[in-house]
């Protein structure tokens, strides 16, 4: 099933696939933590860890020295195979299996991919086993205070777990020596009122059970709360500023 998000995009579930061009794209919210990324991944072997449509790995493709990209849905791996060629390899593996050597890539990537997960702790410590010493992991991931907050299991269905930030924090330092923890904004005046809007409702919807939240139909959703506007790149900010009401954490890594 495919549901109309936006001008131009087509969603599965929550894997984007994209009509244009990378930064034509309407989300500049994804496009943002790819180009925040690629300062890493010159020259560099990467990998992009539940890369969905591949249109980010194929933006990464060109400035880096190998990039590799795994996603458990076969038919995205084959959507990007089509869509974009060679220029990088495609892999359709599971997050908590990854079937590489050890210590063989410079950068992991994995953005809004770790909230999906039932097993965290066997996918961190996958991603340790493959990066080299001193290897960069750069994770995304929603802050729960615009999910489920006050919950102990997430709304939306199709996540298995959500953090606060200094949960967030915590489990990365499990498996990393070096970690900053960056928070991304969009300062898009529409943006803004929606994410009021969605506080609204959470404070609104405190005593109703999640089990029955989990059973909305997503177009009411999405007719309460609107879908996300289009921001531009510039809307966008990445930085250490007031991490923890950011709409998304950004963690930086570092394998020593």
């Amino acid at each position: 099933m495919r549901i109309k998000f936006g001008r131009g995009h087509e969603w599965d579930y929550e894997r984007m696939i994209p009509s244009g061009e990378f930064f034509d794209l309407e989300r500049k919210d994804h496009i943002a933590r790819y180009v925040f990324a690629s300062r890493f991944a010159q020259n560099a072997i990467i990998l992009d860890v539940g890369c969905g449509a591949a249109y980010g790995l194929d933006f990464l493709s060109k400035t880096s020295k190998l990039a590799v990209g795994v996603d458990a849905s076969s038919t995205a791996v084959s959507f990007a195979r089509h869509r974009y060629g060679r220029d990088f390899e495609l892999c359709n593996q599971d997050a908590c299996a990854l079937a590489f050597q050890d210590e063989i890539f410079d950068v992991v990537i994995s953005f809004e991919v770790i909230e999906h997960l039932k097993d965290v702790e066997i996918f961190l410590a996958n991603v340790n086993r493959v990066l080299k010493p001193e290897g960069l992991f750069i994770v995304s991931t929603p802050n729960k205070i615009y999910m489920s907050p006050g919950r102990r299991s997430p709304i939306w269905k199709w996540h298995q777990q959500e953090f606060y930030y200094s949960e967030f924090q915590s489990l990365l330092k499990r498996y990393f020596e070096s970690v900053d923890l960056l928070g991304e904004t969009v300062s898009n005046p529409n943006w803004q009122k929606r994410l009021q809007r969605v506080r609204r409702l959470h404070r609104l919807l405190t005593f109703v059970p999640t089990r029955v939240l989990t059973l909305v139909p997503l177009w009411i959703v999405n007719t309460v709360i609107r879908p996300p506007p289009g921001v531009r790149l510039e809307d966008v900010k990445i930085s250490n500023l007031d991490v923890e009401n950011a709409e998304t954490f950004i963690g930086v890594a570092r394998k020593c």
